[in-house]
């Protein structure tokens, strides 16, 4: 059955493997957000949870111009502003706020129902403020990390992965000499897209794992929709219920028991 169709029972893992979470908005540049008084306005809002305004970095924009004949040439890089971040007094829960995208970051995901409470009210402070006409893309990105004690090879992550998922490091002409593999499939359904990268890396002697997998999930809105929170929130359920197939569908039995469930 494919991802997309899958009901699995949640779980709550003692050993959490997620390590950050992310949320974005993408839309047309709304200049108003580049006003002072629309961000004290957001600052406001969001001061409860997001209380710390963070220093506003300098990026480096590069631009395309017509040179001598027409030929495009790059012109000096430009200093642009970038986005205005508000974080928790931890700084383990930031906004980020800029005039085409709005994002909700996260290095201590405990479960869904907190992370989406949370979005849904920077989405309903956000339009206290500006509501763009439109969401070009909406993703929300889940980044896991794995290891377990015994796992001291790419062979040996067949016990704790999927093998039909696992790729080249679980090939028997390859994997007794994979010291490092990246991979990534991309999925389409209807107007939704699903990137799902994997990373396995042997650890330098000394580290705390032998080995590591990362599984990086990428949920995201393949076609612009009208920026509606009850649209964002339920494609948010959506690619939650997804990201959530695709990993327990990734790791063994085996490895769920390694990582501990917590029991409620």
């Amino acid at each position: 059955m494919s991802f997309d169709q899958d009901d699995l029972p949640r779980q709550e893992f003692e050993q959490n493997p997620l390590k950050t979470v992310v949320a974005q908005l993408r839309y047309p540049p709304e200049i108003a957000l580049d006003r002072a008084d629309n961000l004290a306005a957001l600052q406001a809002c969001f001061r409860a949870r997001y209380p710390i305004a963070m220093e506003r970095e300098q990026q480096i924009g590069l631009r395309v111009e017509s040179g001598p004949g027409g030929v495009p040439q790059i012109a000096p890089p430009v200093p642009v502003q970038g986005p205005q971040r508000f974080a928790d007094e931890d700084n383990a829960w930031v906004v980020a706020v800029a005039t085409d995208s709005l994002s909700l970051e996260t290095t201590t995901y405990r479960n869904g129902e907190e992370f989406r409470a949370r979005w849904a009210d920077l989405i309903a402070s956000f339009m206290t403020v500006v509501t763009p006409a439109r969401v070009d893309r909406f993703g929300v990105r889940y980044i896991n990390q794995l290891w377990h004690p015994e796992a001291r090879s790419a062979e040996d992550w067949t016990r704790f992965l999927n093998r039909q998922l696992m790729g080249s490091i679980a090939s028997d002409v390859l994997a007794p000499r994979v010291a490092q593999a990246t991979e990534q499939v991309l999925m389409v359904v209807g107007s939704d897209g699903a990137s799902v990268r994997r990373t396995y890396a042997l650890n330098p002697e000394g580290a705390e794992a032998p080995s590591t997998v990362v599984l990086d999930l990428d949920l995201f809105s393949a076609t612009a929709f009208p920026f509606d929170a009850g649209e964002i929130l339920g494609r948010f359920d959506r690619y939650h219920k997804w990201a959530w197939n695709l990993f327990r569908r990734s790791i063994t039995d085996e490895m769920a028991n390694a990582l501990g469930e917590v029991r409620r």
